[in-house]
């Protein structure tokens, strides 16, 4: 166990002394937050088949797992993958921007990290591409950055014999740096992934005030190229020895698909629709352009209503709408076709609006606020339902993003904290519905004590319920009768002090 400068802790494993685990220590300003589902190894260090082609089945502590060549330290496009046992199952990992170049992955279920090192400034915008396989990032540098995903995982479980007996750790491997997009002239302001797998490009805005599209797609082929170009001169064939890259593996995108200048101050939102056709910007300008994918050359409609800049946009799962959130504390949600009307207005943010999403199949939405206030908003009928108000962060909150039709989410902001957030809904309705069917029991029994007029239990079940009612029903008859006292003590005997009083 080793510490840094930047109070984190690095765990490095007995076997081979590779770093296993990194306890991040201090957080900085978090500026975004990306999610994506992962899967896991369970690596057997130093196993192998020792170059056999063929793949042979094995069963290792009762699990079946499929072996990799040793030999084979190279994926389908060149980056290092490990070798060993495997086998899938499912698990979370967060991207996290700070107010520094570097990029944290941590992995949900243990809170292990990861640092990405590749940018040169702050990094200020991240995305998950739809089929799960890269990250995107977007930074100061004026760079955006293509991550690929380990295909078979992104953590792995290492079993290792140490002194005292056998150890399991669980190490999360970092996304591989296998593109770098350059073109803007300022600083990334935010980029946005198609959500299709089958289409691979990706928008992006900077501060030089334009929308880009990128064909990442392209580069992905590029590399594949290379790297069949490489495996024939490893093979003794014929290859042009042009095709080596000494950027390590990282192929270079210059040259956009499509780009227009958007808007005339800072672009701060962008997204894209959930069928690939439109694509949302709204800006410190006021206004929100809504653009069609295949052609920038022209904004399809410009929304204007809010009455300072845009902080985000986000289109609707279900619905042809899209809905912005602005300075001016108000959300609004705009038709994006027909007369691109503004249909509805949320009121109730003390403060800027910096982040909105919606949840439960489009039905609801979930904003975040610079005053570090999370509400919860019926679609329908206009209504907060709920503000989570301080209750977890305690300045300006940047990021928000929901997964699994908001079940879960997570929250960064100005105060260093990444926050996880569960939806107890069921779990509320449960319990509310378990303590109805209780009280209704109790109710009945009270009726039956009233009845065979057993006046101390009846006492005791009417405390629990709150019934003031029938206990001041049940004194009333008792100080009728001499035995009075006596019942009291009997059904006071068991009560709390609370319950006394």
């Amino acid at each position: 166990v080793t510490s840094t400068q930047e109070h984190n802790i690095r765990f490095h494993s007995l076997m081979g002394f590779h770093q296993s685990r990194i306890v991040i220590g201090h957080n900085d300003e978090i500026l975004d937050i990306a999610w994506a589902p992962l899967s896991t190894i369970l690596k057997a260090v130093g196993s192998g088949n020792n170059g056999d082609e063929d793949e042979e089945k094995r069963r290792v502590d009762g699990q079946k797992y499929k072996e990799r060549d040793e030999n084979s330290d190279e994926d389908n496009d060149g980056t290092e993958r490990a070798s060993g046992f495997t086998e899938n199952v499912e698990g979370d990992a967060v991207f996290v921007a700070t107010n520094s170049p570097v990029i944290r992955v941590y992995d949900v279920k243990t809170l292990n990290a990861r640092l990405l090192v590749g940018h040169n400034d702050t990094v200020i915008s991240l995305c998950i591409s739809a089929d799960n396989r890269f990250l995107l990032s977007g930074s100061k540098d004026t760079t955006i950055r293509l991550w690929r995903l380990n295909e078979a995982g992104t953590v792995t479980i290492e079993k290792a014999n140490v002194p005292g007996g056998s150890s399991t750790v669980r190490i999360l491997h970092p996304p591989v740096c296998v593109g770098v997009v350059s073109g803007h002239t300022k600083g990334i302001g935010a980029v946005a992934c198609c959500r299709l797998p089958q289409h691979a490009y990706f928008f992006s805005t900077s501060r030089d005030t334009t929308l880009k599209r990128w064909d990442y797609g392209r580069l992905l082929r590029r590399k594949k190229k290379k790297n069949k170009m490489m495996m024939m001169m490893i093979e003794g064939k014929e290859a042009s020895h042009s095709s080596t890259d000494d950027s390590g593996g990282i192929e270079e995108l210059k040259k956009s698909a499509d780009g227009v200048v958007a808007h005339l101050k800072d672009i701060n939102g962008l997204a894209v629709s959930a069928d690939d056709n439109l694509v949302a910007t709204g800006s410190s300008d006021r206004t929100v352009k809504l653009w069609k994918a295949n052609d920038l050359t022209s904004p399809l409609a410009t929304l204007k209503g809010h009455k300072r800049g845009v902080w985000s946009v986000v289109f609707s799962p279900v619905d042809r709408v899209v809905c912005s959130s602005s300075g001016d504390q108000t959300i609004k949600i705009w038709a994006v076709d027909g007369d691109f009307a503004c249909l509805r207005t949320f009121q109730g943010h003390e403060a800027s609006v910096t982040q909105v999403c919606f949840i439960n199949a489009g039905t609801q939405l979930l904003s975040a606020s610079s005053d570090a206030a999370v509400k919860l908003w019926t679609i329908k009928t206009n209504e907060c339902i709920n503000t989570f108000a301080e209750e977890a962060h305690e300045d300006k909150i940047w990021a928000l993003r929901c997964w699994g039709d908001g079940g879960s989410i997570v929250t960064g902001g100005e105060d260093s904290r990444i926050v996880f957030w569960h939806d107890a809904t069921e779990e509320e309705e449960e319990a509310e519905r378990m303590e109805r069917e209780h009280n209704i029991l109790k109710e009945q029994e009270l009726r039956n004590c009233l009845r065979n007029k057993e006046w101390a239990k009846a006492i005791r079940i009417a405390l629990k319920l709150s019934h003031s009612r029938q206990l001041f029903k049940i004194f009333r008859h008792l100080y009728r009768h001499a035995s009075t006292d006596e019942v009291l003590r009997e059904a006071l005997g068991d009560c709390t002090i609370e319950e006394r009083a």
